[in-house]
């Protein structure tokens, strides 16, 4: 492992929110609550011996080592009690429209693993998830920590803060029910506790050399000089937003009425196009997003006569 590699440990609560109907086999919650049900699979890695690549991130045979050897200890210190466990290896997410500035961040491996909290029994009287409510755990190098700074980062530039959860709008008592600090070895760590409407609150652990977070706080200077950059970015999106609804002006719809079959067929001309010119401003300027789409909207559309 790299010796700047940063381990980075996580535990959260998921809720789903998928709808699935309870079958007459779903398990009761409070039958299970204090049985060892283990893990659905011991998948003992033995090492990697081959690379992959993500985007332009390679991951060595030694990371993913590390990653595998992250998931077999885990399976060997912790027996599930009352949910049943999976885990799997990860890696940084694959780049998309959507989170371009995680570009920007050092690759990432580790070990994730699910703890399902809503069982039934299958078919064959075994074991498995009935939603997709879990408990999160993982252990990765190289993690992410903070809330991110999207407004100022880029894929060159990442930029995050540490506010308390009391800061992020939530009160303190959560935090306090998740503190570690007394504890008499994650308590040598820094910790973080977040709030995530997706995944669930998650507290962060950070195992790092000299027991120091291992980022740079950068100074007012430094932020204001990212403002800037942050403002023109916007600007020249706004410009192209500008541009592309004019453009959008240019489209037609045609509109035949088949009156063998009674239907109204409409061919739009251009639309591929535009949607893929819509994605790209959406991804670049989702605070604009609104008044762009009634801007496109109105510019598309207009009033002809069916004939």
């Amino acid at each position: 492992m790299n010796t700047s590699a940063t381990l980075i440990g996580s535990l959260a609560i998921a809720l789903s929110l998928s709808g699935t109907a309870p079958s007459a086999q779903a398990i009761h919650p409070q039958s299970i609550e204090d049985q060892v049900l283990g893990w659905m699979k011991i998948y003992d890695y033995k090492g990697a011996t081959l690379p992959i690549k993500v985007d332009q991130r390679v991951y060595s045979p030694a990371q993913l080592s590390i990653a595998q050897l992250f998931a077999n200890w885990m399976q060997a210190s912790y027996l599930p009690t009352g949910a049943l466990g999976d885990v799997r290896q990860t890696v940084s997410e694959k780049l998309g429209p959507y989170n371009q500035n995680t570009a920007a961040l050092p690759q990432s491996y580790g070990a994730f693993a699910k703890l399902y909290t809503e069982l039934k029994y299958d078919a064959n009287k075994k074991l498995t998830p009935l939603t997709n409510s879990h408990v999160a755990w993982t252990i990765v190098a190289n993690g992410f920590y903070g809330i991110p700074a999207d407004a100022i980062s880029t894929p060159e530039h990442y930029y995050f803060t540490l506010p308390t959860f009391a800061q992020q709008g939530y009160g303190d008592e959560l935090e306090k029910a998740a503190d570690v600090s007394r504890h008499p070895v994650l308590g040598q760590f820094p910790g973080f506790f977040m709030r995530n409407s997706a995944t669930g609150n998650r507290k962060y652990v950070l195992l790092s050399k000299g027991h120091r977070l291992p980022f740079v706080t950068i100074t007012k200077g430094e932020y204001l000089d990212a403002v800037d950059l942050a403002i023109g970015r916007w600007r020249s999106a706004e410009k192209r937003r500008i541009t592309e609804a004019e453009q959008g002006d240019q489209f037609a719809v045609r509109v035949r009425h088949d009156d063998h079959r009674g239907l109204v067929a409409a061919q739009q001309l251009g639309f591929d196009r535009l949607y893929g010119s819509l994605s790209l401003v959406m991804a670049q300027s989702g605070d604009v997003l609104h008044g762009l789409l009634a801007r496109l909207l109105s510019g598309l559309f207009f009033p002809i006569d069916i004939k």
